[in-house]
């Protein structure tokens, strides 16, 4: 099919297809390059991201450490436990007074029962709790907590700031002894050092009407013998703001805590619904930075495809699965747009590859073509038409100098066989006329010798008859002569045989002779043929004239 097309078309299909190959190869090799790099550089930005992540969790983690231990060695917070146990003794029936006080009368709604300074009941506790809450209120607000506890050593809640469904209830015989706020109570007792610190990951807390709630406590000392522990209930939304952080992560990048149990321990920021401790995640990534590994690699995750970088966060005990992660779909933008760019290109670079191979081809082919008329035309003999681009100092230049020399051998040779066409036009006009003249001669010469021939076998039939006669008259000799007549009448019969191959000479003389006209080219082998039949005729008059002799010898006998 390539072979059919012209030489214009299959240069242009060169060019094209050349230019095209070599563009894709290199927007391939571009588009491999951009995209290797543009993974290379997304990992090492994600991972960038989660160790950011990380610190600003750890840090964060750390203040709440440092913040615990300096307000549980502090004189405010020892103050204030041994005041609300010493009002706590005093009162009656401590769980059933303060929850009627604090919590069904309390004029604010839940959620808002820390708006309540003090009640007006004139107990010790509430002075205390007049004194002390506006204190820790201030730090509950400035340090972002849910709520902060404080527990005697025999496990009353005998202080919370939001006056919750767990307030002045005992963490070891109550109601809520089950909860992570009574365990973490009972192992930071239990540690009996100051200093020391117990974490309980986040749970559906039921008091807290089943928000996540996570707790971390440590022992209060008071010259040296433990008298109670203070307790923060870590607040959610100060983990939700780091992991909700997108600095770096684009439109569809986002952070994600995960625990033990694969439950997501932040809100997913993609996310409308709740996801804290209702989404799971559980794969090969968040199983690895639970075991202590990190690392970055593309996973479906939560039903998307993304890059995801991964690692650990420790904490007192407790080792959460931080990840940070990005769509393909946006990473990998960028390389969209590339593609569509580098298509709109090869598309505008085909148009112009099509436009320069069809002036390329004309430009090679045109010339090519011209030559190619002027060789048909040469072909034909015609060489008056001038050779094209002649003048040219390229490849077509010389070609068309190589014809040129063609033209100039194809002019002698046109008149080389015009005049060998003429010589011999002079040629056959010559032998035709030595022909005629031969033809001429030889119907002469052959005319004579019939007659010659004829006369003589009319003579032998004369002396026959004579013999005939004269051998009737010589009875004596009768057998002789009949012997001899049989002789003669064998050899008369030879003459007549003679006579008839010499009328088939004759005819084929003139035969030969008429043959001779047609064919110029012969004449001298036809006339040496016609001479030696000629020669055989003079034999055969010979022998005519020795059997005419015989016979008279005969006759004479």
């Amino acid at each position: 099919m390539f072979k059919r097309l012209s030489l214009k078309k299959r240069l242009m299909i060169f060019i094209v297809g050349a230019g095209l190959l070599g563009t894709v190869f290199s927007g391939l090799i571009g588009y491999v390059v951009a995209r290797s790099t543009t993974v290379d550089q997304t990992h090492a930005h994600l991972l960038a991201v989660a160790h950011a992540r990380q610190a600003r969790l750890a840090d964060y983690l750390q203040s709440i450490d440092n913040d615990l231990r300096i307000h549980a060695s502090g004189a405010q917070v020892v103050g204030a436990l041994k005041a609300f146990d010493a009002g706590w003794r005093a009162l009656p029936d401590p769980e059933a007074t303060l929850q009627r006080l604090y919590i069904e009368e309390n004029p604010h709604p839940v959620g808002k029962k820390d708006a309540l300074v003090g009640a007006e009941d004139g107990s010790a506790y509430s002075a205390t709790h007049k004194l002390h809450h506006p204190w820790f209120r201030r730090l509950l607000k400035t340090q972002g907590y849910y709520d902060i506890f404080l527990f005697n050593a025999e496990g009353e809640l005998i202080y919370t700031v939001f006056k919750e469904l767990d307030y002045a209830t005992n963490m070891n015989t109550g109601e809520w002894k089950g909860t992570e706020l009574a365990a973490v109570f009972k192992e930071a007792l239990g540690k009996g050092k100051a200093g020391a610190i117990a974490f309980k990951d986040f749970q559906p807390y039921a008091p807290s009407h089943g928000a996540a709630a996570s707790f971390i406590a440590t022992p209060v000392l008071d010259d040296g013998q433990v008298i109670g522990v203070l307790a923060f209930q870590m607040p959610i939304d100060r983990l939700n703001a780091i992991m909700s952080d997108t600095t770096g992560l684009g439109e569809t990048g986002r952070s994600l805590v995960v625990g033990r149990d694969f439950m997501l321990r932040n809100q997913d920021r993609l996310s409308e619904a709740p996801t804290i401790l209702k989404v799971k995640v559980e794969n090969e990534v968040v199983q690895a930075a639970l075991a202590g590994e990190e690392g970055v690699t593309e996973i479906d995750l939560l039903g998307a495809d993304e890059e995801v970088a991964y690692g650990p966060v420790e904490f007192h005990g407790a080792r959460w699965a931080l990840l940070s992660t990005q769509h393909h779909e946006e990473i990998f933008a960028p390389m969209t747009s590339m593609g569509i760019t580098l298509l709109i290109l090869m598309a505008l670079l085909a148009a112009g590859l099509y436009v320069g191979g069809r002036i390329a081809g004309g430009t090679i082919s045109g010339p090519i073509a011209d030559l190619t008329n002027y060789l048909m035309a040469l072909a034909q003999s015609n060489v008056k038409v001038e050779v094209p681009h002649s003048g040219r100092q390229d490849e077509i230049g010389r070609i068309a100098m190589a014809l040129q020399i063609l033209r100039l051998s194809e002019t002698e040779k046109l008149e080389l066989q015009a005049e060998q066409a003429r010589m011999q036009r002079e040629a056959a006009s010559e032998r035709t006329a030595i022909l005629v003249e031969l033809e001429r001669m030889l119907k002469a010469q052959t005319g004579e010798a019939v007659e010659s021939v004829a006369g003589t076998t009319a003579l032998m039939s004369e002396v026959a008859r004579e013999l005939v006669g004269t051998s009737s008259k010589v009875q004596d000799n009768a057998q002789m002569v009949s012997v001899a007549a049989q002789h003669t009448l064998a050899n008369t019969q030879g003459v007549a045989l003679n006579a008839e191959q010499l009328s088939l000479a004759i005819n084929e003389i003139a035969s030969q002779v008429n043959q001779a006209a047609s064919q110029a080219n012969s004449v001298t082998e036809e006339a040496q043929r016609t001479q030696a039949v000629v020669d055989s005729l003079r034999a055969a008059a010979d022998q005519a004239g020795a059997v005419v002799s015989l016979i008279s010898e005969i006759a004479e006998q």
